[in-house]
């Protein structure tokens, strides 16, 4: 009896091991790119707008557009943190190359900034000035909140 305990006890631990593996599935590195990203899906606020499918074409390529430029800022802004770390405090120029570094960081920075905002732009140019209306009036999101609640989660 002991054995078959034992037996069945090893095979439920065995199943249940593998059961997990097999949900799992790929997880965000496996994947090949840490950022997921699917032009084909529009974000909520502009789901509920009833886009057109031309409009609908339009947003699809601003955003494969501006995702292929935001990848290639993500491997330049990771050279630079890496470069950073890089750094030897002993060096004797140590403190101008981070005074550098810090520099090209915030220009990016400002970059993406400047990115952000003429995405948008473009978007509100493809709406009708009643999508327009709907937009501004929809409610802003409050990441504060968003940022409490991941982590009472």
């Amino acid at each position: 009896m002991k054995t078959f305990t034992r037996t069945l006890l090893a095979a439920t631990l065995a199943t249940a091991a593998l059961s997990g593996v097999a949900l799992a599935g790929p997880g965000h590195h496996e994947r090949g790119d840490y950022h997921y990203f699917d032009a084909d899906r529009l974000p909520k606020h502009l789901e509920s707008l009833g886009l057109s499918d031309a409009q609908k074409a339009q947003m699809k390529s601003l955003r494969e557009a501006a995702h292929a430029k935001a990848k290639q800022n993500r491997v330049d802004s990771k050279a630079l943190h890496d470069s950073l770390r890089a750094l030897s405090p002993s060096a004797p120029n140590y403190t101008q190359e981070v005074d550098r570094i810090a520099t090209l960081m915030g220009q990016e920075h400002a970059e993406r900034i400047r990115a952000r905002a003429a995405m948008r732009a473009q978007e509100w140019a493809i709406l009708t000035p009643s999508q327009q209306s709907q937009l501004a009036a929809m409610p802003k999101p409050d990441f504060k909140k968003m940022r409490e609640e991941r982590r009472q989660k």
